[in-house]
């Protein structure tokens, strides 16, 4: 949603959102206090997610393939994150570029997400985060 105020949209204190131009909110998204979110790469979040306190969801990442490039002058790699609908992203979570998350998943406190999550209705933990339980 660009140029459009969200229905429902709460963004709390010291949340820092980068290339807001490349951020797509769904309906009744939370976005709790010290956030980061960093678009460049394209965030797309669904409806009816809370993003619990000083998570970073990232969407570039350094590419390190030329060893005769120091890795930070090598090309940055923009890759979309996608959200879906019914989520609960918990507390100092770090979701990572390229990272597609099912719908009805809660991701625990702590959690770095590596990979997508492709099962709906699942809760996945851990560094890096994995399948824990179903909801349902």
């Amino acid at each position: 949603m660009i140029g459009k105020k969200a229905p429902k949209l709460v963004v709390r204190a010291d949340v820092n959102i980068t290339s807001s131009k490349n951020l797509t909110l769904g309906h009744d998204v939370s976005i709790n206090h010290g956030t980061f979110l960093l678009c460049e790469g394209g965030l797309q979040i669904g409806d009816f997610v809370s993003i619990a306190h000083n998570t970073s969801i990232i969407t570039t990442e350094h590419s390190y393939s030329d060893p005769d490039i120091p890795i930070k002058y090598q090309p940055i790699q923009r890759l979309p994150v996608v959200i879906g609908s019914n989520i609960w992203i918990g507390s100092r979570v770090t979701i990572l570029a390229g990272v597609r998350i099912a719908n009805g998943t809660i991701v625990a406190a702590g959690s770095v997400v590596t990979k997508s999550i492709e099962i709906e209705n699942t809760i996945v933990g851990g560094i890096p985060a994995r399948h824990i339980k179903m909801r349902l």
